[in-house]
């Protein structure tokens, strides 16, 4: 069931004890409040559910615990299940949110349905590196929309953790994988 203007985001653990409170700091920190974190933990074996199970408080928070290692990219499918923005977010356990990020891609997803920020790469201390993540950006020009497809799917300089979805392409990409 979507809800209006509420975002989700989608966050997976494994063994992240080492940056997950940063982490977890950041997203509740937002300037955007309607929000909810779905995080599914991919039965770590460090610190990292001890670490969530100090944020249960939070009414904002959902857990899953995993019975068995599914890997990243199942965890994060099953993380989507229980997502019930009208958005969705990534977000990875070693990220570190700007206060916000949230606030600026609501404010500027329009009508569109896909939206993503900059980032900034930073090393395991939390200091920038100097690098962003759009100076990855190639120059093209996109006139047509084969150019555009062409681009995304094989030059692609989106990371999941910058991008903000509405639940269409959520609806949509399940029944693709659906009929697979």
């Amino acid at each position: 069931m979507k809800i209006k203007n509420l975002v989700s985001i989608a966050l997976t653990t494994w063994n992240g004890e080492r940056f997950l409170k940063q982490q977890l700091d950041s997203i509740l920190n937002q300037s955007y409040r309607n929000i909810e974190i779905i995080i599914v933990d991919d039965c770590s074996r460090d610190g990292t559910k001890d670490i969530i199970e100090e944020y249960s408080y939070e009414e904002k928070i959902k857990f899953i615990s995993n019975n068995e290692n599914i890997g990243c990219n199942l965890n994060f499918m099953r993380a989507l299940e229980y997502c019930r923005g009208e958005y969705i977010c990534f977000a990875d356990q070693d990220d570190i949110w700007e206060s916000n990020k949230v606030e600026l891609m609501i404010k500027n997803i329009d009508e569109n349905d896909l939206i993503y920020t900059n980032g900034i790469l930073i090393d395991g201390e939390g200091k920038e590196l100097n690098i962003s993540l759009s100076s990855f950006v190639q120059d093209f020009e996109m006139n047509n929309k084969e150019e555009i497809f062409k681009t995304l799917c094989f030059d692609c300089f989106i990371t999941g953790n910058t991008l903000m979805f509405s639940r269409r392409i959520l609806e949509k990409s399940l029944k693709i994988a659906e009929s697979t």
